[in-house]
């Protein structure tokens, strides 16, 4: 690997033959991405505090979980949100396990949304959309400043 060299006042580093990378490509991977799981009674006769309660008994530690969140919501149940999809199961074996007969359980997807472009010009094709998308994002984006 090359050390970078100075010349005068300025610090000139060796290009590392990387492509730049976009922003969104690099906060992507950074970002924390939790799972969320939906508790809800079976019988109506159950409060969220009622559940939380029940819950008490799970020691996360035990099971390895770390429980980012825990919200109430309004079909009375409880959201728990945790950091990984592996966290994320071993809470809903272990909850299935000691308050299956009394809690059901959903687990949250990730949509994937659909997107329609109209009055799209004939001289971009299918290969470079996404190339012209980000151009113009990025020109758009360089005029508010």
């Amino acid at each position: 690997m090359q050390q970078p060299t100075s010349s005068g006042d300025q610090l000139v580093l060796p290009s590392g033959g990387e492509s730049r990378k976009l922003y969104s490509e690099i906060t992507k991977k950074a970002e924390n991405k939790r799972c969320k799981l939906t508790l809800t009674p079976k019988n109506e006769s159950l409060t969220p505090e009622q559940i939380k309660a029940q819950l008490k008994n799970i020691n996360p530690t035990d099971i390895k979980v770390g429980i980012k969140a825990i919200k109430t919501i309004r079909d009375r149940g409880i959201l728990i949100e945790t950091g990984s999809e592996e966290e994320m199961n071993n809470l809903t074996t272990e909850i299935n396990t000691r308050l299956g007969e009394r809690l059901e359980f959903t687990k949250h997807t990730v949509r994937k949304p659909r997107l329609i472009i109209y009055n799209v010009p004939t001289e971009i094709t299918i290969e470079n959309i996404a190339a012209t998308i980000i151009a113009s994002r990025n020109s758009n984006q360089r005029r508010k400043y």
